[in-house]
């Protein structure tokens, strides 16, 4: 028997004599009722959503040494804490800065001013949209910005260094080349690329949303749980739903039974809230060798403000894909993982109207998940015209007086 039924076993035995609480009662009635739900609910179809771990429809923070695992886009700006990384694309519909110490593996993207941070790793392509910097020891592959741009000392660009503006270099920075022109056109093909994901993303989680609705309220939960406990494939609905910390958090166990194809919804009409330390997690998988596993968890928060969103509080371990109509925000040391990520159910947090918010340490998707970083083509399609660094221009001028002295004394023994 599972953990959970040998410990109220245990419990029944020790105390035969005593009465009965209504809250015993009730857990074994939500039991009793959840026993065993159909396998196979609803195909959830995320579309263009899958693409990304990370999808806020405002903004996005990432705290001091957090950790996402695929791509990230956010509507407005977007900003990484200090020694954060994201294992796939950063892409901001304004400012975008990643911290000091940082690591994108994919591409950062902004439509507006960019900002690699001292000590900082772009492993593809750096494009800003405005003005774009380069701190101390930072390093990327290709440098590509709308407005001025400036290497900090010690900085690398291994690739191109494309620039709208004036090109700033330290001197013990290393660039492959010599600053070269943005190709004309370029950078609004990359902010008409941000517009058209995020919202053929967000119009699919919608859809989304709206096929996990329609399976109805299924098993009604309590609105707080505050002891451990189990629950089976199936729907399960609430008006709000919560976990309490109780210092040693509460364990949900979802438990597949063996149903490689199972599946949890969970329809929340107001506010999901998870308790610090809260845990829930998947048991009962299919171990059989060979047999990919392919359940699916979705934590669907449906109704916009002043509630309708999503918190986990601080080292809460959550399981599944949560869709907040609101903001989502994710503790300091929490994690959101997939419930299969072999069969690509790689978890994550996508807000429909709001922010997302990263605390410091957390880890959003399984690692090994790619969501599909791409190389952005650094040239674009528009021509390359060299533009000399602030050092050469003082050489550029000098050179030209010196031809026009070399000019006049050919054109004197001429004459």
């Amino acid at each position: 028997m599972d953990q959970f039924f040998k410990r109220a076993w245990r419990t029944r035995n020790s105390n035969a004599r005593k009465p009965v609480s209504a809250q015993a009662l009730a857990i074994i009635s939500l039991f009793i009722v959840a026993l065993p739900a159909s396998a196979v609910l609803i195909d959830i179809d995320m579309g263009e959503a899958k693409n990304f771990t990370v999808l806020a429809n405002t903004y996005n923070s990432g705290g001091d040494s957090s950790i996402v695992h695929g791509n990230v886009i956010a509507k407005t700006y977007a900003s990484t804490g200090n020694g954060s990384t994201i294992n796939g694309d950063y892409r901001s519909g304004d400012v975008l800065t990643l911290g000091d110490g940082g690591l994108i593996t994919g591409n950062a993207e902004s439509k507006g001013a960019g900002n690699v941070g001292a000590n900082a790793t772009v492993e593809k392509t750096f494009v800003a949209g405005g003005v774009g910097t380069m701190g101390d020891s930072a390093t990327v592959k290709n440098f590509i910005s709308g407005g001025a741009s400036t290497i900090g000392a010690k900085g690398t660009v291994t690739g191109d260094w494309q620039v709208d503006g004036l090109a700033t270099k330290s001197a013990s920075a290393y660039s492959a080349g010599s600053p070269m022109a943005t190709a004309i056109g370029y950078l609004q093909d990359r902010a008409t690329s941000h517009e058209a994901d995020i919202l053929n993303a967000t119009t699919k989680l919608e859809t989304a949303k709206a096929a996990l609705t329609a399976m109805g309220p299924g098993t009604i939960l309590s609105s707080t749980y505050t002891t451990d406990g189990v629950l089976f494939a199936g729907v399960y609905s609430a008006p709000s739903w919560s976990t309490t910390d109780t210092g040693t958090g509460v364990v949900i166990e979802l438990d597949a039974q063996g149903d490689k194809d199972a599946q949890w919804i969970f329809n929340i009409d107001d506010i999901l809230a998870f308790g610090a330390n809260t845990n829930v997690v998947m048991i009962g998988l299919d171990l059989t060798p060979g047999v990919k596993n392919n359940q699916q968890v979705f934590w669907n928060v449906r109704t916009k403000g002043p509630g309708g969103y999503a918190s986990i509080g601080a080292n809460a371990n959550i399981i599944g894909t949560i869709i907040a109509e609101d903001y989502i925000k994710v503790g300091a040391g929490a994690t959101v993982y997939g419930a299969s990520p072999d069969s690509g159910n790689c978890g994550g947090v996508y807000s429909t109207t709001s922010y997302v918010s990263v605390g410091a340490g957390a880890i959003i998707g399984s690692e090994g998940c790619a969501t599909g970083s791409t190389e952005v083509d650094p040239e674009g399609p528009g021509v390359i015209e060299p533009i000399p660094e602030p050092m050469t221009y003082t050489m550029l001028l000098a050179g030209l007086g010196l031809m026009g002295f070399v000019s006049r004394r050919r054109a004197k023994k001429a004459a």
